[in-house]
């Protein structure tokens, strides 16, 4: 799945992500949104709320100063299974991960 986010000046990628997901969830309950419309919403809602739940973004704004706010850009969400990528100027940049979920996922992987 790909999620697009607008950063305007002085929004976060973590403020984006939240707009991004409030927006789909307030549609979602739209009486105009169609089944098959809804399947995709939800599963935008559940990468968006493990998003928002998981990355650690004081580590993604420290290292990419672009993230924090600075000026307007646009950044893609990759998500795969249990797993985030950011697209950042046509580049994957690094996952940051809060510490309680980096460890479960190294003790899963070996």
């Amino acid at each position: 799945m790909n999620i697009i986010l607008d950063l305007k000046k002085g929004s976060c990628i973590k403020r984006s992500a939240k707009k991004k997901y409030e927006t789909v969830l307030n549609d979602y309950f739209s009486k105009t949104v169609s089944k098959d419309k809804k399947a995709l919403m939800e599963k935008e809602i559940e990468a968006l709320k493990f998003f928002l739940e998981n990355a650690d973004f004081s580590g993604i704004r420290s290292a990419y100063k672009e993230l924090s706010g600075v000026k307007n850009i646009r950044v893609a969400l990759l998500f795969d299974k249990e797993d985030y990528k950011i697209v950042l100027n046509d580049k994957i940049i690094k996952s940051y991960w809060k510490q309680p979920l980096l460890k479960i996922n190294r003790k899963e992987n070996d």
